[in-house]
């Protein structure tokens, strides 16, 4: 019971540490997206100056910015995905490796202990 715990436990940390990187990845990039989006409607006013964007501007900006966010975070799921996978993999090679080991040993040592028949 308590290697299912400890199991559990490590498994938690992964995932809370995966759902940590997404979220900080995602909200980066609305911040980079939405200062993009804001500079780009400055840049491309079509009256130059100190003129305020209009309303469009902003929605277009907050838009850019959950757009690169979503991409941003699913790419960064999709990689901690295939890490886990990965680590996983290694682990039950490491396992299997172990007990075919321990099991050729046992079979050696059943061979090397039988007495001959006559």
């Amino acid at each position: 019971m308590m290697q299912i715990q400890h199991f559990e436990k490590g498994v938690l940390g992964v995932v809370g540490h995966a759902i940590g990187k997404v979220l900080r990845n995602g909200f980066i990039a609305l911040l980079i997206g939405i200062v993009v989006g804001e500079a780009l409607g400055i840049a491309l006013n079509p009256t130059p100056g100190l003129n305020a964007p209009n309303l469009f501007v902003h929605v277009a900006a907050v838009a850019l910015g959950i757009v690169l966010a979503f991409g941003v975070a699913m790419t960064t799921a999709l990689i901690e995905a295939i890490q886990a996978a990965l680590a996983a993999v290694r682990t039950v090679e490491g396992e299997a490796r172990q007990a075919a080991d321990t099991g050729l040993r046992d079979v050696e040592q059943v061979i090397e202990h039988k007495e001959p028949h006559p």
